[in-house]
C-alpha cells in the first residue's frame, strides 16, 4: 500500500523533459526532475510505513481511550516525528 503511494506521489509530481541534441534530431535524452520543495518524491518507503504505522497506533490510542499517561507519551512521540520529518 505504502509502495503504490510512493509510487502514485512521484508519478504526479515528476516532470518529463526532453532535450534534443544539436545536430541529431533523433536521438533524445529524458530528463526526470523532481521539484526540490516536495519531501514526498525524496522519501523512503521504509520512513512512510514508520509514519503510517506511528499515526494509526496514535490514532487506535485515542479511539479506545488509553489512559492519560499513555496519551500524553504518544503526543510526545508524534510530535518528535513530525519534527524530525519536517
Amino acid at each position: 500500500m505504502v509502495l503504490g503511494l510512493t509510487d502514485t506521489v512521484n508519478a504526479m509530481q515528476v516532470n518529463i523533459s526532453i532535450v534534443q541534441r544539436k545536430g541529431n534530431s533523433e536521438s533524445a535524452n529524458i530528463a526526470r526532475l523532481q521539484p526540490g520543495h516536495s519531501k514526498w518524491t525524496s522519501a523512503s518507503p521504509l520512513v512512510l510505513t514508520v509514519y503510517l504505522t506511528i499515526v494509526l497506533t496514535v490514532v487506535i490510542a485515542f479511539v479506545f481511550e488509553v489512559n492519560e499517561f499513555a496519551r500524553f507519551a504518544y503526543m510526545i512521540v508524534y510530535m518528535a516525528i513530525i519534527i524530525v520529518s519536517a
